[in-house]
């Protein structure tokens, strides 16, 4: 069988959770020199989950690579939600009062200040760093640039995408097309509902295998946060599941449920298996 990786950007701009602003300001401003030239302390403030959080993941390398510069940490935990509290409003008159130099913000809050010109400017900094950007994914950087106008003015610290292989043999013997990069949900299940289903046949073909449950839920859910939708308004709080968008996907989930096309995955409660047993 040969199976060919097809790559997807469609969760791209929600699992992006967090976007390092400025990351490379403090390369910028603090390399380190091979003289050995004892340098003055200073102070950079980063806006971050918690202190601990930051030290296990960036801070403690950074303090051992320059131990001149104090990281003084501005937790974002501290805003407490509360009923009917803008969190997003809380968050900005955080970053206003506490001006830090490096942030950790969502999308959304990202966009926001890139367009207020809140933000430094990346592609400046990299190339006067002589940074290359060419190591990291496009689609990535790609997806950053589309919330600024073009420009950079931050980094994402990490992210993950979906990847379907697909089984060229199969797709040519029953003559098919192949699947295309960045095609829609839609445009897949149409292919998945081309191969023959012959109910009751223990060696019929199918043409998706997802990693999902037998769950409608759980389908529309995932098709629908790969166009970038949410199922809460982050402003309002309000649920949005009723409104056209999220409509229109819970109908193509339904009718691919209803298809017989997709082979759905086993019991994934049935599947996991503890630490303890792959201790000796």
């Amino acid at each position: 069988m040969r199976a060919r990786p097809l790559s997807f950007n469609w969760n791209l701009k929600l699992l992006i959770l967090q976007i390092l602003v400025m990351a490379l300001l403090i390369s910028a401003g603090c390399s380190a020199s091979s003289d050995h030239v004892e340098k003055p302390e200073s102070t950079i403030k980063v806006l971050y989950y918690d202190e601990p959080g930051f030290y296990s993941r960036y801070g403690t390398l950074f303090s051992a690579l320059y131990p001149n510069i104090n990281v003084e940490v501005i937790p974002t935990q501290s805003i407490r939600y509360e009923e009917g509290k803008d969190m997003d409003k809380a968050m900005m008159e955080l970053i206003e009062n506490q001006k830090p130099d490096v942030l950790l913000v969502d999308p959304s809050q990202y966009k926001r200040l890139a367009h207020e010109g809140k933000l430094y400017d990346f592609d400046t900094l990299a190339a006067e760093d002589q940074y290359d950007l060419s190591g990291i994914a496009p689609g990535v950087v790609d997806y950053i640039k589309s919330l600024s106008d073009g420009k950079l003015y931050g980094m994402s610290p990490g992210y993950y995408s979906h990847v379907v292989f697909y089984n060229k043999d199969l797709f040519t013997k029953h003559g098919i097309p192949f699947p295309e990069d960045q095609m829609s949900w839609e445009s897949l299940l149409q292919l998945a509902e081309r191969f023959p289903a012959s109910e009751g046949s223990e060696d019929r073909t199918y043409g998706l295998k997802t990693m999902q449950n037998k769950d409608l839920i759980n389908l529309g859910m995932e098709m629908g946060s790969s166009q970038g939708l949410s199922f809460v308004n982050g402003t309002s709080k309000q649920l949005t599941l009723n409104t056209d968008a999220w409509k229109s996907v819970f109908a193509t989930a339904l009718k691919a449920f209803q298809s017989k096309a997709l082979y759905w995955a086993e019991d994934q409660s049935q599947m996991m298996v503890s630490y303890d047993d792959y201790l000796l």
